[in-house]
């Protein structure tokens, strides 16, 4: 069939395009806005077809997690250009579920159900970094995803530090949220780590977060001090592309600046694509912070492919070959440009008009490229997505959200298809906008993102409306438009309203609003966070039932203060309200106090749940974190042996049937690491159980750094032979209830030795497998244990026994022993160990 269409798009022949389903403009409109129409109702229509057809309860799109957030991280423009609801809700079930997904631990992407395993940056990061960044503009004032946001940017203080030449880098681009590869190649600071610090940006951005802000300045200086200098070769303001963390050097595994020896492919050799992300943090800063020193790299890089535009191609490292790699500096600079100087009038609107056009034809002849034939998410043809033209025509922005420094001046409702806005001018003290409404009479509203708090004249076509007081950011500006008119609305401040630069910010989220029916009476239990950088003091919170014609009180809380989270971890007091639920009820309004002197947002004050919404759980889901006040006690873990229908692998190091199938146990920590701070060791260890009718498996991957794996003693009849203790060793420490505690100890010779708390001789049975890979980085050292379940105990089934565990970790430092285990207990004392359950 000649005219089989989606064969014809295979073979790149034309089609006819299909048709927008679109009401003609009742009366004369402009072309631009005509256009813009269009292309807003193809862009919108494509990411529908994704939620209607393709996005699983889950929120997954089809390409698994990693893929599915390089896809979507540009949605939250709908929420601010359409405020389109659909969308909105779509983004919180993809944040919501990645955030609690398995693959997650403490704010941080590590590993997946087949193969735990400590993995790249680029594909760690973009897990949270595309996923809850964009959620802080799509639900504005949350405050679950700005203590998301935090949780992931705490991490920073365990994955970064300040090295012996003063500087603060990443200490490896390989890492979870509380382990460094162990191999010294993946042990430097690249420029992809800017992917992991976005979170870090919106928090900034929000509240200006005191850790945030040194961490993100020191880490910005130090690389602004390694691409202004010129080490290796390198010109000036180019980034160079691995900093060894302990030594400062610049290229110092490669050799080279523009290389990574260890991550070929993601260095500035495979392009410079692989340094956006921190220009990105460099723009952020210099916004921030404001000092244009942090763009001076961006800007000589800028101006050193000016000076060198007709450098003839030549080999690697060359001007030419140099000249060729970079492509991002502008579009960076631009960027810089707009939060510097605001946004400016765009030029020929014939120009705007055919891009739009464009976007439109794009979708209407290829539309099944981009929705039913795709097969990875992140390979959606990028002018299929959100356009750089509409971002910058609705709301202000430059273009590419991919968790940049925020830079959309504006934010719309209920604009849908019949208003289309341009933005002409805007900075911190003035907009203009031209907008035309295809409707009759329209009352829309503008939140502006960019504006500084201060009173402000508003006019439309140059008539002097009432004065607007923005008092916080994102407050709404309602704008009563004529029908099937353009309009011009000018804003501008007359006078300036600062608000104090350290405020608390007390916060409701809808999300977390439950009722437990089952009790009697029934209670309501809602959760008040301070998201700000400063106590709330005291505060009311009001809880309020909504009928059709009337409202009824239900009850009144005092809350005398919520700390700020210095720490970067939730904040919040948790109040229960008993109510005879009335079926009459539509809606259930809770209210808290606004603080003194002022709050970051108000908007968050207050939030309005529909009876039937109210969540019906007795706990509030959210992801527990290992993490206390200093000197507080670390909770003990505990874990389930998992079953298994058939031995697991015995071929080393895969081992195939532990990971995805056994609970985690480890990283391991020093031991007696009782009280936070948790303290995780050099010598990084992991473990899995599982069991069946007669057996009991273990499987321990244990790394050291540049460290010969010590095995000198060998089996015996009756023990070891040899200075066993001298050993590198696994034990496993079991008590049974009531029970004197025992353990068994292995060395990678296979020899084991017994030991019990009562001195009583004991010698178990245990199979034993170990492959010890050499390495020049790091020796690895992986052990399966095999142990019949009637040497640990004779009583007969275990089914349902809670038993004191612990897994030790026996190794020699520069001569001295040095031991950490999976609970951070202390060996000889089972109380401080963790348990499993059999």
């Amino acid at each position: 069939n000649p005219q089989h269409r989606l064969a014809r798009m295979y073979l790149g022949r034309p089609v006819a395009p299909r048709r927008a389903v679109l009401e003609k403009p009742a009366g004369q409109a402009p072309e631009w806005a005509i256009a813009a129409r269009e292309a807003m109702y193809w862009t919108r229509r494509m990411v529908h077809w994704w939620l209607d057809n393709r996005q699983a309860p889950d929120g997954q799109l089809g390409g698994g997690w990693s893929d599915d957030v390089e896809f979507s991280k540009t949605w939250s423009f709908y929420s601010l250009s359409l405020n389109d609801e659909k969308v909105r809700k779509s983004l919180t079930r993809i944040a919501d579920n990645i955030w609690h997904c398995p693959e997650v631990a403490n704010g941080y992407f590590s590993g997946t159900s087949k193969k735990w395993h400590l993995v790249d940056v680029e594909h760690g990061a973009e897990w949270m970094s595309f996923s809850q960044p964009q959620m802080m503009l799509a639900r504005y004032g949350d405050p679950r995803y700005i203590e998301r946001n935090m949780q992931v940017i705490r991490n920073m203080e365990f994955l970064s530090g300040i090295n012996a030449a003063g500087h603060r880098h990443f200490k490896a681009y390989y890492f979870s949220h509380d382990v460094l590869h162990p191999r010294r190649l993946y042990h430097c600071d690249i420029p992809e780590n800017g992917r992991y610090t976005k979170p870090g940006i919106y928090v900034m951005w929000y509240s200006r977060h005191p850790r945030v802000m040194q961490w993100c300045r020191e880490w910005g200086d130090a690389w602004v001090d390694h691409s202004l200098a010129t080490k290796r070769g390198k010109p000036t303001g180019f980034i160079p592309s691995e900093i060894v963390y302990e030594t400062d050097q610049v290229g110092g595994m490669s050799g080279k600046w523009y290389r990574i020896a260890g991550y070929p492919g993601y260095d500035f050799a495979g392009g410079s694509w692989t340094t956006k992300h921190l220009m990105g943090q460099l723009v952020a800063n210099a916004k921030l912070f404001g000092n244009p020193r942090y763009v001076e790299p961006i800007r000589r890089i800028v101006q050193w492919k000016k000076d060198h535009h007709d450098a003839p191609y030549g080999p690697e490292g060359s001007d030419g070959w140099i000249l060729r790699k970079e492509n991002h500096a502008e579009r960076m600079w631009s960027r810089w440009e707009r939060l510097r100087d605001g946004l400016q009038a765009p030029g020929r609107l014939e120009t705007l008009v055919k891009q739009l056009r464009e976007i439109s034809s794009l979708h209407a002849s290829t539309w099944e490229m981009n929705t039913q034939e795709v097969i990875a998410t992140d390979r959606v043809p990028l002018p299929a997505r959100p356009s750089q033209i509409l971002m910058n025509m609705y709301t202000g922005g430059s273009g590419s959200m991919q968790a940049y420094y925020p830079d959309s001046a504006v934010a719309w409702e209920n604009v849908e298809l019949q208003a289309v806005p341009m933005v002409l001018e805007a900075d911190r003290k003035h907009l203009k906008i031209m907008i035309h409404n295809f409707d009759q009479h329209r009352t829309i509203a503008m939140r502006p993102l960019e504006l500084d708090t201060g009173v402000y004249e508003v006019r439309i076509d140059g008539k002097r409306k009432t004065n607007f007081h923005l008092s916080h950011r994102f407050e709404p500006l309602p704008l009563s438009l004529p029908p099937s008119a353009t309009s011009l609305v000018e804003i501008r401040q007359v006078q300036s309203r600062p608000l104090p630069a350290v405020l608390p910010d007390l916060a409701l989220s809808e999300t977390e609003c439950l009722l437990d029916r089952s009790s009697n009476p029934p209670v309501l239990t809602v959760r008040v966070h301070n998201v700000g950088i400063r106590d709330s003091g005291s505060a009311k919170v009001t809880l309020t039932a909504l009928f059709e014609n009337r409202e009824e009180q239900i009850g009144v809380h005092k809350v005398p203060n919520i700390p700020w989270p210095k720490a970067l971890m939730p904040s919040f007091v948790t109040l229960q309200q008993p109510w005879k639920i009335d079926e009459r009820a539509r809606a259930i309004r809770v209210e808290v106090s606004t603080a003194t002197p002022d709050e970051i947002c108000v908007e968050n004050n207050s939030i309005e749940v529909a009876t039937r919404d109210w969540i019906a759980p007795r706990d509030f889901r959210e992801r527990p974190n290992l993490y206390g006040p200093d000197g507080t006690d670390i909770p003990r873990p505990a874990w389930p042996v998992a079953r298994c229908e058939s031995p697991p692998g015995t071929q080393l190091p895969s081992a195939t049937g532990f990971v995805g199938v056994s609970h985690l146990f480890g990283p391991f920590r020093e031991t007696g690491n009782l009280k936070f701070p948790v303290r995780y060791c050099r010598r990084q260890s992991m473990a899995w159980l599982l069991r069946d009718d007669k057996n009991l498996y273990v499987l321990v991957s244990s790394w050291k750094l540049g460290a010969a794996l010590r095995r000198k003693a060998k089996p015996g009849t009756v023990g070891p032979v040899g200075n066993f203790a001298a050993d590198d060793r696994i034990e496993l420490l079991f008590q049974p209830p009531g029970k004197p505690w025992r353990s068994i100890q292995v060395n990678a010779n296979s020899a084991v030795q017994g030991r019990t708390a009562d001195g009583k001789p004991w010698s178990p049975s245990v199979k034993s497998l170990h492959n010890v890979a050499q390495d020049t980085w790091c020796a690895e050292w992986c052990c399966r244990l095999e142990i019949p379940l009637q040497s640990l105990s004779t009583e007969g089934d275990l089914d349902g026994q809670v038993w004191h565990f612990d897994i030790v970790r026996h190794a020699f430092d520069q001569g001295q022993p040095q031991r950490s285990s999976w609970s951070g207990g202390v060996p000889e004392s089972p109380q401080t160990w963790g348990s499993i359950t059999w």
